[in-house]
């Protein structure tokens, strides 16, 4: 599978991790509209292959 350039590294989605410290997180995202992005209650880490984020939302 070829590296893509807009994925990040392990060692880059570990270090950004580490600077996760509030308990509310804006997200954003790109799908095939274009970027989008939301306000999440919660967010943690949930594996690092591939670099995944669970996150919690309150509508």
């Amino acid at each position: 599978m070829p590296i893509r350039p807009d994925v990040v590294s392990v060692d880059e989605y570990k270090n950004a991790m580490r600077h996760v410290v509030s308990p509310v997180a804006v997200v954003t995202y790109r799908h095939e509209a274009g970027w989008g992005g939301m306000t999440v209650t919660a967010i943690c880490s949930a594996t690092t292959e591939p670099p995944t984020l669970l996150s919690s939302a309150c509508a």
